[in-house]
């Protein structure tokens, strides 16, 4: 994994993490095994991943078993997305909801 000044990240029974970089905004997704001796590993998702983005949010959803994300800096969409985890393959989806997204800032 390259170095990153930012990242995103949730606990669950392994840490899902979506790292952002210093310089340029990056949409890779990792996974922190906690069996054992720690290790990395990437994760290789189906679906269309969300952009690279810098300071957006994100929680693990234990009940759905998804990792959910949202917003990020100015310039970047203000949206919704998911990381299933529920089954062997990880996979990616916007969440669609019925109302106005929050304007894209930051704290």
């Amino acid at each position: 994994m390259t170095p990153r000044a930012t990242g995103c990240s949730c606990s669950a029974a392994t840490v899902v993490t979506i790292p952002r970089g210093a310089y340029e905004y990056l949409n890779d997704i990792w996974q922190l095994s906690l069996d054992g001796t720690p290790a990395w590993t990437e994760l290789t998702p189906t679906g269309t991943p969300p952009t690279g983005r810098l300071a957006g949010v994100a929680a693990y959803d234990v009940y759905r078993q998804r990792f959910v994300g949202f917003g990020g800096t100015l310039n970047v969409p203000v949206d919704t997305w998911q990381l299933d985890l529920s089954g062997d393959t990880p996979a990616w989806s916007t969440v669609e909801t019925d109302s106005t997204s929050p304007r894209a800032a930051t704290a």
